[in-house]
């Protein structure tokens, strides 16, 4: 069902979800002066989870963000890092070489060889420990890089079919968020509902760092 409604004038407002939105508002606010967080949209599917996260990219873009988007998709779910993939590298593509260089600096480095070729999509399972430890950390710092030279939203919708290689680098990333210019906005269903991962999913919605907003049903 629709939330959101089209008034005289043009201007789309959002029914009864005035203050999801105060809280994204402040949530990109604090972001930008570096206080990055993870925020997650969780509800049952059709109470608008999308429609939130919508206006999360709106206002992360009147602030002057950057918005970088993914979405989870049940057939796609077992590509690893898919989700990774969808945010990074139409950004990385389009990017003159001065800013790829910059982008894919210090440990994000890691990640120059990995962008625009197999290895990233091979399975979780294939690398050795210290591989996977060094991917997550050399994507923390693509992420971290981007967010310095600008800030960031990064905004991934069905996060409950997004694949395993993409929720453990997510996790990775939210406990690691303290003073960086990056909002993180995802919607899910909830953990306990039809998703790829659910033990992920749910540790990482349960997270203590996570602020968790979930919309009650419309009224009439």
């Amino acid at each position: 069902a629709s939330v959101s409604v089209l008034p005289p004038g043009g201007a789309t407002l959002l029914l009864e979800r005035e203050a999801q939105v105060a809280a994204l508002e402040a949530l990109a606010e604090a972001a930008r002066s570096g206080g990055g967080r993870f925020v997650v949209i969780e509800g049952s599917a059709g109470i608008g989870k999308s429609r939130l996260l919508a206006e999360a990219r709106g206002i992360a873009g009147s602030a002057g963000m950057r918005v970088l988007a993914a979405r989870g998709g049940e057939l796609e779910s077992e590509f690893a890092y898919g989700i990774v993939r969808q945010l990074f590298e139409p950004l990385l593509a389009s990017a003159s070489p001065d800013l790829r260089a910059e982008l894919l600096s210090g440990p994000a480095a890691l990640m120059e060889p990995v962008f625009g070729a197999s290895r990233l999509a091979a399975s979780p399972g294939a690398p050795p420990a210290e591989g996977s430890f060094a991917i997550l950390h050399g994507l923390y710092w693509l992420a971290a890089n981007v967010a310095f030279h600008q800030p960031t939203l990064l905004a991934i919708d069905d996060l409950h079919w997004a694949d395993t290689p993409s929720l453990r680098w997510l996790l990775y990333l939210t406990r690691r968020l303290e003073g960086v210019p990056l909002l993180v906005a995802a919607a899910a269903r909830p953990p306990e509902g039809e998703s790829r991962d659910p033990t992920l999913v749910a540790e990482l919605i349960t997270d203590p760092g996570v602020v968790a907003i979930r919309p009650e049903p419309l009224g009439r």
